[in-house]
């Protein structure tokens, strides 16, 4: 439980210290006395974001500190001792936690430090805090409700994992199936692409072949009249071969008599006479070639336009084409392999939805037998609370497979109707604030005996009721203390007048500053006159005395 709450320099409250026994404790006062930052400061002490001008005005400095008696057997310690934190079971948990007006914050657990997230994990096992519009009515946390009253939260989480493991598999076989239709998208692809290039059957550095052959054929009547005048000019009776042979057959008749400067003449012309016959041969297979070629210069631009056009389309030169056929073969054998199980995977699939089902309809069967009990036991706190004519209804309804989630194959609701005849309806359609907050109220009294906390802090569960409601409401606080500690703010005297504890919040203005102070009303007398201003306003009357000690009596 809270054994003591400090707090200095936060909003109104300049310097408090309070101690709590167990039981139930109530804070009242005036609508704008400060009860509300009590609880604030609890809640940045566990590890809340502070509100905007948290720090004192005027203090450099923020500081609270709540120090909680737990059994020995709390999990806490284990939790702390996985954290590295060596404490002995049953020793004090201290938290201290400080902020400066310049926005930096630390915070200590026993004289460590600790992270403020890590700080605020923690707090779930050490208070639950309850407004009227307590987060519990909300529908996506009735079935933690059924899970926490059943013991139901392993099963849960086992339901929880094999739905993720089942939606992996699906996740994977239909990954798998659309990388299958990529695959085979690509392969006509690659097909067509090698029907293609096969098709046209481009040769290695055919475009400089195929420039070459347009070049000679835009230009073979030229070739053709100048070959034919070169090879005229070189072969036959007074050209070139035959002079340059008469000339050669002159010099040897002579060589003898030449001078050994002038021997060289007889090589020169033998290498005249080879050169030209070697030309006139070229000449000549030229003139021969030329004669022979048969590719149009149309069929020439054709070609060039069809290899042009397949170069554009693979962004490759055209002399590259040819590599093309190879790349493309490789690419289309890999992807002819079946590297791929798809039936495996399916299987696998199969058995994982298997697992899950089964697990979720175990966990179905539990939860129902569970909320059977808890509608029972709430419905048990409804007289008590003035609840005669309500009634709880728990339902579940079976979703379609496409909404099967972590939580299972079941939908869950809470409806109620509050007076007999009328239809059951939802719960923020149908119940007013006050029926609101005993619902809530008996919930969270069923509730309890399943969790470890050991602090309940409710923020005006009381709200929108009065008379004999709030009576019923009080006592039942009352007896919820008798097995953890529960601290309530109330405006209603019959609430605070079943308390075991009796706190006075009030606020002073001195000097252009405003303080909360908080005063532990120890004596029956100071309980009663508060309970008479809370009855009878700022004119205590006798009356209000009376009445007051009545109520506390009753």
């Amino acid at each position: 439980m809270l054994s003591t709450l400090v707090i200095r320099n936060i909003l109104l409250i300049e310097d408090l210290s309070l101690t709590f026994p167990g039981g139930f404790g109530v804070f009242t006062g005036e609508t704008g006395a400060g009860k509300s930052i009590l609880f604030e400061s609890l809640n940045f002490c566990l590890g809340d974001r502070p509100k905007p001008h948290f720090v004192r005005h005027g203090a450099e400095k923020a500081q609270t500190i709540a120090i909680f008696d737990l059994p020995v057997t709390h999990s806490l310690y284990s939790t702390l001792r996985d954290m590295d934190m060596e404490l002995d079971p049953g020793e004090n948990i201290i938290i201290r936690r400080t902020l400066t007006c310049q926005g930096k914050s630390q915070a200590f657990l026993n004289d460590y430090p600790i992270g403020i997230r890590l700080l605020n994990s923690l707090k779930p096992q050490l208070i639950t805090i309850h407004g009227q519009f307590d987060p519990l009515l909300e529908p996506e946390n009735y079935r933690a409700v059924v899970n926490t009253f059943g013991g139901l939260q392993d099963d849960q989480t086992h339901v929880a994992q094999a739905h993720k493991t089942w939606r992996s598999f699906q996740k994977k076989r239909l990954g798998l199936q659309d990388t299958i239709r990529q695959q085979e998208a690509r392969k006509a692809e690659l097909q067509e692409a090698l029907e293609s290039i096969r098709s046209l059957n481009p040769k290695p550095q055919e475009e400089d072949e195929i420039n070459d052959l347009r070049n000679k054929s835009k230009h073979k009547e030229k070739l053709l009249h100048s070959f034919q005048i070169a090879t005229s000019c070189l072969e036959g009776d007074n050209r070139a071969e035959e002079l340059l042979s008469q000339a050669l057959s002159a010099v040897h008749r002579v060589t003898d008599y030449l001078p050994d400067d002038n021997k060289n003449l007889v090589e020169a012309l033998e290498k005249s006479l080879v050169l030209c016959q070697e030309a006139a041969q070229g000449l000549q297979a030229e003139l021969e070639h030329l004669a022979g070629e048969s590719t149009s210069l149309e069929a020439l631009e054709d070609r060039l336009y069809q290899l042009r056009r397949l170069s554009h389309r693979f962004q490759v030169p055209i002399n590259n084409l040819h590599g093309l056929l190879e790349t493309f073969e490789a690419e289309l054998n890999t992807l002819d392999g079946d590297p791929f199980d798809e039936k495996t995977l399916r299987q696998e699939e199969a058995k994982a939805r298997e697992e899950f089902t089964q697990r979720a309809l175990d966990l179905y069967d539990k939860q129902s037998l569970a909320a059977d009990n808890l509608q029972s036991d709430v419905q048990a706190f409804f007289p008590q609370l003035k609840l005669e004519n309500a009634e709880l209804k728990i339902t579940f309804e079976p979703l379609e497979e496409k909404e099967w989630s972590e939580l299972g194959m079941y939908g869950l609701r809470f409806q109620i109707r509050t007076n007999k005849g009328t239809a059951f309806g939802d719960i923020h359609n149908v119940v007013s604030g006050g029926e609101r907050s005993r619902l809530m109220l008996a919930l969270r009294v069923v509730l309890s005996q399943f969790l470890e906390t050991n602090c309940l802090i409710f923020d005006e569960i009381d709200a929108g009721t009065s008379g004999a409601v709030a009576s019923a409401i009080g006592r039942c606080l009352h007896d919820l203390g008798k097995t953890t500690q529960v601290l309530s703010i109330t405006h209603s005297p019959q609430v605070a007048a079943c308390a075991s504890a009796h706190y006075l919040v009030k606020k002073t203005s001195q000097d252009d500053t405003t303080t909360t102070h908080v005063m532990d009303l120890k004596t029956q007398a100071q309980r009663t006159q508060e309970l008479a201003h809370m009855l009878a306003g700022e004119d205590v009357t006798p009356e209000a005395l009376a009445a007051a000690e009545k109520l506390r009596k009753s």
